[in-house]
């Protein structure tokens, strides 16, 4: 981070970035500081609806995964047994999972985001989800 706040720094090669910490404010700061040092996109995970961080709640960006899909409600779906799962872009999505990115068939890494969101689908391509939480047995 040191690197990246420094006003001639250029982090060489990054051509995104994604911050997925669990602090809303250092996700929004660090956005705002690394957006004019990568050669790409600078990505967050979205806060809680009405969060209470200082910064969080009042910076605008590019955010990841769509409406309702942020950081809590993500990290509790998993920690109730939602995995993910890969798989080609072209097939159908199995109920109840969400795209989370698409990689390309040339290697490039594509986050969905609320817009625009990458068009999956194309030959080769391999898209990330996140499953539904199971249902107790």
């Amino acid at each position: 981070m040191a690197l990246a706040t420094e006003p001639q720094a250029e982090l060489e090669g990054v051509t995104s970035v994604f911050l997925l910490t669990a602090d809303d404010d250092f996700n929004a700061l660090a956005s705002i500081l690394l957006e004019d040092g990568v050669d790409g996109r600078v990505y967050r995970i979205a806060p809680p609806p009405g969060g209470e961080g200082v910064v969080a709640p009042c910076t605008a960006g590019r955010t990841l995964f769509g409406p309702g899909l942020v950081r809590h409600a993500l990290a509790d779906r998993h920690g109730r047994g939602a995995r993910f799962h890969v798989q080609p872009a072209s097939a159908p999505r199995p109920p109840g999972h969400d795209a989370l990115f698409v990689v390309r068939a040339g290697g490039t890494l594509e986050p969905v985001t609320e817009d625009p969101s990458p068009a999956p689908g194309r030959q080769g391509d391999t898209v990330v989800l996140l499953g539904p939480v199971p249902s107790p047995t």
